[in-house]
C-alpha cells in the first residue's frame, strides 16, 4: 500500500473511471442544471449507491436548523419525472426527522437516465469533497452500481458478501478486499478466498478485509491447487485463532508488545496459514514459503 508524507494514499481508488465512462459523466456535468425549490416529500433515495446518513449532519439539521445548513441539494430527475437525491441525503434525512416533509428546499436538477448515471455522479461529487469524504466502501458500492468497477462489486455479491450495510456478511475494510481483487486480472484469487471464507465462517464471525487479502495471497502466489487445504484449515481455525497465531509470530520476530499495523496483517496472515498448511500438506504438497515471503503485496 502506498504512502506519501507519512499518509496512507491507497484508500482512494485511482483511475476508477475509464475514458468512455468519463465521457458519460462529462455529458451530465456539461448540463446547465436549473436550481429549483422542491418539497422534501417528492425526493426519493436509492440505497443501492447511497451511504447511510451521516448522523452528525442529520443531528445538526434536526436540532440546530437553519437555512444556511441546507445549502443546495443535487438531485437527479429520471425520465419518469421522479426525483432522486444524489448529494444531500443526510440533510434530507434531518428534515424528514423534523417531520417537515412539506418544506421546500433548493435543488440543483440533473437530467439522468437512471440509477447507473446517478451512481456515477454520487461517486464523482463525494470523491471530490475536501471535508469528510465518503467512506471507501461507499464509493466502491457506487462504482459497482454504476458498472465502472470491472466486476469487483458483483463478484463480492456473488460470493455472498456485501461492502456496506453491516451484519455478518459485511466485509470490514473494503480497501483490502479491493487489493485482493487486484492481485490478478480477473479477481480469481479474491473469489476463491471469499468462497472459502463463506463455507467456513460466514454468518458466524465478523470478516475483515485484511483476512480476505491474506487468504487471497495464498491462492495467488501458490500457483497450484490448494483449495481443499485452505478450506480444511479455515474449518479448523476461526479468525480469532488465526490472529492469535499471527500475534505469536509477531512476538517471535522481536515485536512483542508492539501493535501490528493493519497493512502488515495480510502478509502475516498469509505466512501463518501457509505454515499451518505445510504441517500436513496432503496431496497438493507444501506451499512455497520463499515465494510467498518475497511477495510484498499487502505488506
Amino acid at each position: 500500500m502506498g504512502k506519501k508524507n507519512g499518509k496512507d494514499t491507497s484508500r482512494t481508488p485511482r483511475g476508477i473511471f475509464n475514458a468512455d465512462e468519463m465521457k458519460l459523466i462529462k455529458v451530465i456535468l456539461d448540463q446547465k442544471p436549473p436550481i429549483v425549490e422542491l418539497q422534501v416529500s417528492v425526493l426519493n433515495t436509492d440505497m443501492s449507491y447511497q451511504d447511510r446518513p451521516r448522523e452528525r449532519i442529520v443531528d445538526q439539521v434536526l436540532n440546530n436548523f437553519s437555512e444556511a445548513l441546507l445549502g443546495t441539494l443535487r438531485v437527479s430527475k429520471r425520465p419518469d419525472s421522479t426525483y432522486w437525491v444524489i448529494d444531500g441525503e443526510s440533510r434530507r434525512q434531518g428534515i424528514v426527522r423534523r417531520g417537515e416533509l412539506q418544506r421546500f428546499v433548493r435543488c440543483e436538477i440533473f437530467e439522468c437516465e437512471g440509477q447507473k448515471q446517478e451512481a456515477l455522479l454520487f461517486a464523482w461529487f463525494n470523491s471530490r469533497r475536501s471535508k469528510q469524504p465518503t467512506k471507501l466502501e461507499t464509493n466502491l458500492q457506487a462504482y459497482s452500481t454504476a458498472g465502472v468497477d470491472h466486476g469487483f462489486g458483483k463478484a463480492v455479491m456473488t460470493c455472498g458478501f456485501s461492502l456496506v450495510r453491516g451484519g455478518k456478511r459485511h466485509l470490514h475494510g473494503a480497501g483490502y478486499v479491493k487489493q485482493a481483487w487486484d492481485l490478478d486480472e480477473d479477481g480469481t484469487a479474491m473469489t476463491k478466498a471469499l468462497f472459502a471464507v463463506k463455507e467456513a465462517w460466514r454468518d458466524k464471525y465478523d470478516i475483515h478485509g485484511y483476512m480476505v487479502l491474506g487468504i487471497a495471497r495464498l491462492y495467488h502466489y501458490s500457483r497450484k491447487t490448494i483449495d481443499d487445504q485452505v478450506r480444511r484449515l479455515l474449518q479448523r481455525r476461526s479468525p480469532d485463532m488465526i490472529m492469535e497465531l499471527v500475534m505469536r509470530r509477531w512476538a517471535k520476530a522481536g515485536a512483542k508488545g508492539a501493535r501490528i499495523h493493519p497493512d502488515d496483517k495480510p502478509r502475516l496472515v498469509s505466512r501463518v496459514l501457509a505454515d499451518e498448511i505445510n504441517k500436513n500438506p496432503g496431496k497438493s504438497g507444501k506451499i512455497d514459503i520463499i515465494k510467498l515471503d518475497e511477495s510484498r503485496v499487502g505488506a
